[in-house]
């Protein structure tokens, strides 16, 4: 197909009358304004390239439903402009003497992009039903409540150690939810101070259930990926030992290496 020509005269015309129109419609009025053969496509594809509009939408097509028969579908969408759902609810069963609820005719307007046109935003000035209130509690829930002094069932008393979903021991040390630490990091810093900033406790044989103190050491997270990075990691307590001092000889190398390429790129630059 040859390439459409759009003069001058063509190109203002359909961006005069584009609004408000389908495209086969437009197609018709510019085929028999200018007398010529113009087809939907070619004005749709005309209009996304010169990034023009006709504010239409398309509903979704509504096939015929037991729940919302035509005489419904038409009712709702005739009703909808200007009401809430709750309104629009009413008004539908006090008409047909339906049970719909509130929940269903949101449900049905927003899967066929029925829009009410209302505009729910606070106004300037406009004061939030909410305010003064703290929280929200619907009449009844009250009696879901705990009774002041109540111990939830599940509670643990302060230094309760349990194995958590990471796979590792956590000792309670208060009651608030962030007053839990894991248990070897405890045992280790009890015996020798704080945990150095960057270091990790490491378990030599690999059982994050064994928290003796004789089974843990530490070691920087650069010393850990080297370990995971040539599979150094070991079961067995001695071989973890040996392996941690590969991993350090390997990151001591790797910082004489990069430190004296340096010193080379300096005394080249001299």
């Amino acid at each position: 197909m040859p390439r459409r020509i759009y003069t001058p005269e063509m190109q203002a015309f359909i961006a005069e009358n584009v609004q408000g129109k389908h495209y086969s419609e437009l197609a018709e009025l510019v085929s028999a304004t200018f007398g010529i053969e113009m087809t939907t496509s070619q004005i749709h594809a005309y209009a996304s390239n010169h990034k023009l509009t006709n504010g239409l939408w398309h509903k979704p097509l509504q096939r015929p439903s037991k729940r919302y028969p035509p005489e419904i579908a038409q009712f709702i969408r005739e009703n909808v402009t200007g009401r809430s759902m709750k309104e629009l609810a009413n008004l539908l069963n006090g008409q047909f003497g339906t049970d719909y609820t509130t929940e269903q005719i949101k449900a049905y307007t927003s899967r066929f992009k029925l829009r009410n046109g209302r505009d729910c935003r606070i106004k300037p000035g406009a004061i939030p039903p909410n305010k003064g209130k703290k929280g929200y509690c619907p009449p009844g829930c009250e009696k879901s409540w705990f009774s002041k002094g109540h111990t939830p069932y599940n509670k643990q008393p302060i230094g309760t150690v349990l194995m958590k979903s990471d796979g590792y021991l956590w000792r309670k040390l208060g009651e608030g939810a962030r007053d839990w630490r894991q248990e070897h990091i405890l045992i280790w810093e009890a015996a020798n101070g704080p945990l150095p900033k960057g270091a990790i406790v490491l378990f030599k044989d690999g059982n994050h259930e064994n928290v003796a103190l004789e089974n843990l050491t530490i070691i920087t997270r650069t010393e850990l990926a080297i370990l995971n990075r040539y599979g150094l990691l070991k079961t067995d307590a001695e071989l973890t030992e040996t392996a941690i001092l590969i991993a350090k000889l390997k990151h001591q190398t790797a910082q004489a290496a990069k430190k004296s390429k340096k010193r080379g790129k300096s005394n080249g630059r001299k």
